[in-house]
């Protein structure tokens, strides 16, 4: 199985934060069976959510998208904002207008660029 992009990138945002390592332990997940480290963000993001009191939700998959499993309310969804704007990381990340790298490989120069679009947020 292929990451998605989504996945990829959900699974590395929380790695980073949260500073995860592997682990041989496997939450109940059929589609990441093979992946031990994906399943372990997840039972961390399901023990995270418990402890955070949300009721409604459970987590199949790092990013939540096209997985009929994933589940949550709008009231855990807020609860969830909140304990992430209380990371001062989160925090800046999700303040940051515009990011840009600039790479060098084999000669070849490319920037990539990133510009925060969300109106909330930025």
């Amino acid at each position: 199985m292929k990451y998605s992009q989504q996945n990829l990138a959900a699974y590395r945002s929380g790695k980073e934060i949260t500073n995860i390592k592997k682990s041989p332990y496997v939450a109940k997940s059929s589609q990441f069976r093979n992946y031990h480290d994906v399943l372990y963000f997840l039972e961390e993001m399901n023990k995270t959510a418990e402890e955070l009191n949300l009721k409604s939700s459970f987590y199949d998959s790092p990013h939540g998208l096209s997985n009929s499993n994933n589940r949550s309310s709008a009231l855990d969804v807020a609860k969830l904002a909140a304990a992430c704007m209380r990371n001062p990381k989160f925090r800046e990340t999700v303040q940051t207008k515009f990011f840009s790298v600039k790479k060098n490989t084999n000669g070849n120069k490319k920037t990539y660029k990133w510009y925060n679009t969300h109106l909330m947020l930025g």
